[in-house]
């Protein structure tokens, strides 16, 4: 019996450890995700493309991210950087391989869309865009 107890004490705290050293996951709604992307994208992209479109375009970038630099157990504590370039290569690639026409010059502004999103809610932190929204709460003028 007190063996037993022990060895329970053991396994809860050895889970408990383990808990502890995962970081938080993030939990996003896809839908919201899509209409975010879709509500961010400049008129011309949107006009081009259809919701579906996105959707996919969407999934992919997810499959990329998580492909190559989502390992949320044992993950290095130094930041993940990755060439600006490569998921736009990935989903381009990929477009072609399910058969998703999409002209590449849409990809950019979509995943520009969707690291907005994803910084938002907090899946990942990335700096802000040189062309995003000035803070209001920043001492320099607005410029019209």
């Amino acid at each position: 019996m007190l063996i037993a107890a022990i060895l329970s004490l053991i396994s809860v705290g050895y889970a408990v450890r383990r808990v502890l050293t995962t970081p938080p996951q993030i939990i996003f709604d896809a839908e919201e995700s899509i209409e975010y992307a879709a509500q961010a994208l400049p008129d011309e992209v949107t006009s081009q493309i259809s919701y579906g479109d996105l959707q996919r375009v969407l999934r992919l970038h997810l499959e990329w991210l998580q492909a190559f630099h989502w390992s949320p157990v044992g993950a290095s504590k130094s930041p993940i950087v990755f060439d600006e370039l490569e998921p736009k290569q990935y989903i381009t690639e990929r477009a072609e391989v399910i058969g998703l026409e999409i002209d590449p010059q849409y990809i950019e502004p979509i995943l520009a869309s969707h690291y907005d999103y994803l910084t938002a809610v907090g899946a990942i932190h990335a700096p802000r865009r040189p062309d995003a929204a000035t803070d209001l709460n920043s001492t320099e003028e607005l410029t019209a």
